[in-house]
């Protein structure tokens, strides 16, 4: 019988589903923040800096191809363009990536490839055909089963040397810090009870899921990013780093 790796009583993980729409569709006012169309929270309008790490390796060779996944409104995705480098920027909202395509400089938009639909279902690419992938707050959307999915599927895509670069929520956020305690208690007999909607995750699950796809892990830490919202300002462990190299 398969084994997930987020079976926390297997791999005594820390792994908690929690339901925060209240507050993801809460009207707080955060600077260098824009709603998204989707209900899926906020967006940046700064490229945090696991997107700047992202952009400095997709310009080390402009003409690979590149994936930005929930690339909403293009917060990463444009300066690659404006950059000249080809960019696939996917997106579950239609609208987010209209206005990536409207926003791109027009001596530059043969470099921009869309693609709508969720992800890891509704996307598929040729093995081997990317260089680098940015999941850049998306991980945390997903169940247990989803990320091992999309963590095979951007193993399968990208060539041999290529990297993932990903930055996924935690639990220590300020606005869902009351969850901390049973976060921290992942062995309480009705954590499955909880219902589907936020994965809060930490670099050790991350770890787990992407060294068991054969990922070589460079970085994988929590992470406290600048311009980080007051809203979410807590203890410097507000999100998850992960950068991986397929190897060659």
């Amino acid at each position: 019988m398969h084994q997930s790796t987020f079976n926390k009583f297997t791999y005594v993980i820390k792994l908690l589903t929690i339901n925060i729409l209240i507050f993801m569709n809460s009207h707080i006012e955060a600077a260098n923040t824009v709603v998204t169309v989707n209900k899926k929270g906020r967006t940046i309008t700064i490229p945090n800096e696991i997107m700047q790490q992202f952009h400095k390796f997709a310009a080390e060779d402009k003409k690979e191809l590149y994936l930005d996944i929930g690339a909403a409104y293009g917060v990463a995705t444009i300066p690659l363009i404006k950059d000249n480098i080809n960019v696939i920027a996917n997106d579950i909202n239609l609208n987010h990536l209209l206005e990536i395509h409207r926003s791109c400089p027009k001596t530059n938009k043969g470099k921009l490839l869309l693609s709508a639909g969720h992800f890891p279902s509704d996307i598929s690419l040729p093995n081997s055909s990317l260089k680098g992938i940015l999941a850049s707050q998306v991980l945390h959307f997903l169940t247990g089963h989803e990320i091992e999915h999309a963590v095979n599927k951007m193993y399968r895509w990208l060539k041999p040397g290529g990297k993932v670069f990903t930055i996924s929520g935690t639990a220590y956020s300020n606005n869902i810090q009351n969850v901390i305690p049973v976060y921290e208690n992942a062995n309480h007999p009705t954590i499955d009870e909880l219902p589907d909607f936020f994965h809060v995750l930490d670099p050790e699950v991350l770890r787990k899921a992407f060294e068991k796809t054969g990922f070589i892990v460079e970085k994988c830490e929590f992470f406290k990013r600048s311009n980080l919202p007051q809203y979410i300002k807590f203890d410097g462990r507000e999100n998850a780093i992960l950068i991986a190299q397929k190897p060659y």
